[in-house]
């Protein structure tokens, strides 16, 4: 039925005159009455009936005109919704990664409650493939997902994806895991140990003469300005006086020489721990410990960061953490370069949706610097 025609229908049982309608809607009395004859026949009802020299809506007519009040209304409030101009209103459906939700989506409901209270926020925390299903069968309107540098997300040209922040992710190790400067550049783990702890192989230092904390409790064959730095073998030069070399070539990028190579290749040993709802950081971690020469022994998966710092101080592994993440105690988190972990964040729409008034909105503040 043409909801112009139910509009007709709707004015006759209120002015009870096709006269009258016509003069309020602006057409012809004609008009008027070839378009509810129209109506009849696709209701397949008669509407109106002879009244002396005026008409009256009959039963069915007078039933139609009642479903017609609902159904003029739901279609204004369609239009209303619909019109970039209009006040936001309406049930706002968001899925999105546990971080996202914390760090892009939380801080601003006490805002949109104020300004916009016509606007519903339902929240549902979901992983990106979980969240990419939900949008694809119009269960959700908005989808905050992420993808990694080294694992990249994609997406289909039936969404809209809009970046909305970039986080910087390293290791996560246990704090005794790691000497002063966390890292040996000789693949193996340090051992504090004497006034500088950095000399530390996972082994005690014989303290002997005044740089006892060189020692590593075998003799020292001269290298170098003093042979103090030496094994027993002969160094690689690195640096200035090849002081950071014991017969092997340490992995040196970035700041402190802890290249990403360098940093895993300490752990070549370990478990590790990755996503048990997504596969990005596997990825992630699959492709620099192949660039390190070696397949990373995978033995624990957990959604949550809290549970894999646990993990991590429980000695059951390392894992990929946010160097920006507030750290338990018993967790170090050692900064990667040469190629960097990235998580890039997105907020993701069907396409062709991103004007409705209350999603435009929210893209709106969550783009906002």
């Amino acid at each position: 039925m043409d909801t112009r025609r139910l509009r007709l229908l709707l004015e006759l049982s209120r002015l009870g005159s096709m006269r009258e309608v016509a003069e309020e809607l602006h057409v012809t009395t004609s008009t008027v009455s070839q378009q509810l004859a129209v109506l009849a026949k696709e209701a397949g009802a008669t509407l109106i009936e002879p009244n002396g020299r005026r008409v009256r809506l009959t039963p069915a007519g007078r039933r139609l005109a009642g479903h017609a009040v609902t159904i003029l209304a739901a279609v204004e409030a369609a239009r209303l919704d619909l019109d970039r101009d209009a006040e936001p209103a309406g049930t706002l459906r968001v899925a999105g990664f546990a971080t996202a939700v914390r760090r892009s989506l939380l801080p601003l409901v006490a805002d949109l409650a104020e300004r916009h209270p016509r606007v519903r926020l339902l929240i549902h925390e979901h992983e990106p493939d979980e969240a990419f299903a939900l949008l694809a069968a119009d269960e959700i309107d908005l989808a905050l997902t992420y993808g990694y540098n080294l694992a990249p997300a994609t997406f289909d040209a039936s969404v809209a994806a809009v970046p909305l922040w970039a986080t910087s992710w390293g290791l996560g190790v246990p704090l005794d895991a790691a000497g002063l400067d966390g890292f040996s550049g000789l693949g193996v783990p340090l051992d504090a140990a004497g006034p500088e702890g950095s000399s530390g192989l996972g082994v005690p230092l014989d303290p002997a003469g005044p740089d006892s904390s060189r020692r590593l409790g075998v003799p020292l064959d001269a290298a170098g300005l003093d042979g103090s730095w030496s094994l027993g073998v002969t160094p690689d030069t690195v640096g200035l006086d090849g002081s950071w070399s014991l017969g092997v070539t340490p992995d040196a990028a970035g700041p402190g020489g802890r290249s990403a190579t360098g940093v895993f290749a300490a752990f070549r040993d370990a478990e590790w721990i990755v996503n048990s709802r997504n596969t990005a950081d596997e990825r992630a971690v699959r492709t620099i410990a192949g660039l390190a020469g070696f397949e990373p022994r995978i033995a624990h998966r957990a959604d949550n960061l809290n549970l894999v710092q646990d993990l991590i101080v429980a000695g059951l592994g390392v894992g990929l953490l946010p160097m920006d993440w507030p750290t338990i105690p018993g967790v170090r988190i050692l900064a990667l370069s040469d190629p960097d972990v990235t998580m890039r964040a997105y907020a993701v729409t069907r396409r062709g949706r991103a004007a409705w008034p209350p999603l435009a909105l929210l893209l709106n503040l969550l783009t906002s610097p």
